[in-house]
């Protein structure tokens, strides 16, 4: 799986050529004020697309509550084959000060940690993150 994502946007993207199961994952970041936790099962409540079975090409995205909408054609969007999820959240997990970082997690397991972005920039960040069981 990878995330592409800036100040603004994060698309979790489905680059493999299997199907994978992203039900269970957690984005967490640690920040002093305390933890900024996402569960991707917030994005099944109003996507269209199955966390259980996400296709090849398929993506979620997010975006901060700083922007009111971003076209699907924008960037890091545009690499969406069909887009099953958007939401707009308050906890944007990706965005934060310089060297910070966010994890990603199944249950205990960190599966990745990911530099985040910073506020409003529109410099896109990856990170791989790897989903097999």
């Amino acid at each position: 799986m990878l995330l592409r994502y800036d100040g603004r946007t994060l698309v979790l993207f489905n680059r493999s050529q299997e199907n994978i199961n992203i039900r269970n994952l957690v984005f967490v970041q640690q920040t002093e004020e305390g933890e900024v936790e996402f569960e991707v099962t917030e994005w099944g409540e109003r996507g269209t697309g199955n966390l259980r079975v996400m296709r090849p090409g398929e993506c979620y995205q997010a975006w901060s509550i700083s922007w009111v909408d971003l076209p699907a054609s924008e960037p890091p969007a545009d690499i969406c084959v069909v887009r099953q999820g958007f939401i707009q959240t308050p906890r944007a997990f990706w965005i934060g000060l310089p060297d910070a970082t966010f994890e990603v997690r199944r249950g205990a397991h960190v599966l990745a940690v990911c530099p985040t972005a910073e506020e409003d920039i529109e410099i896109e960040l990856r990170c791989v993150v790897d989903v097999r069981p």
